[in-house]
């Protein structure tokens, strides 16, 4: 889960100035094991796993030093590391990069008219913020993506595009 760090922690360490460019964020696992027997977590579960390590994250960025930022991305992206590793576990990356500044972006053309991500050869599903609300990107196997366009819920809120 992406975590914008620009405006978090010491000012000398992060600058003034919010309008550079770069990967100024970082991503932390988030390991979702139901405790309950049906093996689907509910939706407040989630919320609360990613609500606190989050949480946990930004406490320990708070006062650190850039070494010590650098450390904790290291370990995170060590920890993300380990679980494309694990063949037990089925490894779908989330995030929600909404609020990223990332329609804001002027490389001497004016703002974008749309920002997206690439497709990737893996399981993956971010939100991003877009001129007309959230998009939903996902990228899944052919069988999966037939359950989840064929989802009641999701056909119900969205607009599949192809």
């Amino acid at each position: 889960f992406a975590i914008n760090l620009r405006g978090r922690g010491d000012p000398k360490l992060v600058g003034e100035d919010q309008n550079f460019f770069g990967n100024f964020s970082i991503d932390i696992p988030i390991k979702c094991v139901p405790s309950h027997s049906n093996q689907d977590l509910e939706l407040h579960e989630i919320v609360t796993l990613i609500r606190n390590a989050k949480n946990k994250i930004l406490s320990s960025i708070a006062n650190a030093s850039s070494e010590e930022i650098f450390s904790i991305v290291t370990q995170s992206l060590n920890q993300i590391r380990e679980g494309y590793n694990d063949d037990e576990m089925d490894l779908y990356p989330t995030s929600s990069l909404c609020r990223f500044p990332l329609n804001e972006s002027d490389f001497g053309w004016a703002e974008p008219i749309w920002v997206s991500r690439v497709n990737v050869p893996f399981q993956l599903f971010f939100l991003m913020d877009s001129k007309s609300g959230i998009e939903a990107r996902v990228c899944l196997n052919g069988d999966d993506m037939i359950k989840l366009e064929n989802d009641v819920d999701i056909v119900e809120f969205s607009s599949v595009l192809k």
